[in-house]
């Protein structure tokens, strides 16, 4: 299983690297990008929402975010996130991934899916994976459709939203 997500995460950041050099690789200005996002999830373990900030250079990602199973940030089960991507163009569409470590929290659930809680959990080491696909609005703001997951031992998670992306687009 440990190599399976090695695997996953390998093809991710290749694919993404193909993505850039096939469609619209130069049509993506190099430059400092700085932007915040949030995006509201459904998670495995019910109405969720994320958010963090970020800075892009020559389509390397370098962010910070906080995610959790519940629609107020640190609360239920909760994550933050240092993470490492890589972000493309095709045609006007943005797309990105990234992966990095977090410290996971919060409540414990008997399943993927929830339950009843079985208390807080303690701090702990956690994979933490997201992508992006969005549409810039203008130069300032992007909509989209946003991706993210938490692997670990105790309480993985993961969820789909949609994200709003202020700062920096193009």
């Amino acid at each position: 299983m440990k190599y399976l997500k090695i695997i996953a995460l390998t093809t991710i950041i290749v694919l993404l690297g193909r993505v850039d050099s096939t469609f619209g690789a130069n049509d993506f200005e190099s430059g400092v990008r700085l932007w915040g996002y949030y995006a509201p999830v459904m998670s495995t373990l019910g109405p969720g929402s994320a958010m963090g900030i970020g800075v892009e250079f020559n389509r390397h990602i370098f962010s910070v975010r906080t995610a959790a199973t519940d629609t107020q940030p640190m609360h239920d089960t909760w994550d933050i996130a240092v993470m490492y991507g890589r972000a493309g163009t095709i045609g006007s569409y943005y797309i990105s991934g990234s992966t990095g470590a977090a410290i996971i929290a919060g409540e414990q659930y008997p399943n993927l899916f929830g339950g009843e809680s079985e208390g807080a959990m303690d701090p702990m080491l956690a994979f933490p994976l997201e992508g992006e696909l969005s549409w810039p609005v203008n130069d300032m703001l992007a909509l989209g459709i946003y991706a993210l997951m938490n692997v670990n031992t105790n309480q993985p998670f993961g969820g789909l939203g949609l994200t709003v992306r202020l700062g920096k687009i193009k």
